[in-house]
């Protein structure tokens, strides 16, 4: 076997190659103990469907994270234009079940979660006006209540004054005797037209029968409610007079 050539020259002694160097280039000095003949080089040619590959590598990798980050992006976005609206109801039935009654939930939009925040806000104004309605019925029931007792009230204080004048002072009064016994029986009368006309209002409400209009004189009226107030006054030594008006009044 021929001994290696390097530059033109006849190399008979043993060498010694170590290579260095890139993958794609390598390098290998040629020593003949401590001298250096020379180099070595050998190259290959770039692969340049590796690299392409590795860059499409890079490149899917960076659309993939980019993608990734638009999709949590869009989920997020997503969850909470549908947990909003749905947090909004949540919040508004909180309040109706504490007791507020005005509590609406927001309306986002057209979609089934619109459409129920919707119906839901028309519930809750329809159990509102309820509501309202009954505290209205209720109010008018105290005050159809406190009135009631009130004009019950009046005949018996009456018929009391007049029991004890006929036992007082008018004990041995003749006349006297007889106006407080009219007055007395007037009083009953009363009574009675007081408690017809409840008897005659709870038929109404109840839609038994329809109410009946007539007209009276103002003054008839008056008188027949001052009465009672009249002898009260007596009583008390105050001046108490009716005074009728020049012409019929009609109501």
């Amino acid at each position: 076997m021929s001994a290696p050539v390097v530059a033109g020259a006849m190399i008979s002694t043993p060498v010694m190659v170590e290579f260095t160097g890139s993958p794609n280039t390598v390098t290998a000095p040629i020593r003949t103990g401590n001298v250096l003949l020379g180099y070595v080089e050998l190259s290959r040619k770039p692969n340049f469907a590796a690299e392409a590959l590795a860059t499409m590598r890079k490149v899917f990798l960076i659309a993939a994270a980019s993608v990734s980050l638009v999709a949590v992006g869009l989920g997020l976005v997503v969850s909470r234009g549908l947990t909003a609206p749905l947090q909004g109801l949540t919040t508004a039935t909180s309040r109706m079940n504490g007791g507020d009654l005005s509590a609406r939930a927001p309306v986002h939009g057209k979609d089934e979660i619109g459409v129920l925040a919707r119906q839901f806000n028309q519930m809750a104004t329809a159990l509102e006006n309820s509501f309202a309605d009954l505290a209205a019925e209720r109010d008018a029931l105290r005050r159809f209540v406190a009135d009631a007792s009130h004009e019950l009230r009046t005949p018996i204080t009456a018929l009391r004054t007049f029991n004890e004048l006929l036992q007082g002072a008018a004990a041995h009064d003749p006349a006297a005797q007889h106006e407080f016994l009219r007055e007395g029986q007037e009083q009953i009368n009363r009574l009675e037209r007081i408690t017809s006309g409840l008897l005659n209002l709870s038929r109404l409400d109840s839609g038994v029968f329809t109410l009946a209009l007539a007209e009276h004189e103002l003054g008839e009226v008056i008188a027949a409610v001052a009465t009672p107030f009249k002898l009260r006054a007596q009583e008390q030594n105050i001046s108490f007079s009716i005074e009728p008006a020049p012409t019929l009044l009609m109501v």
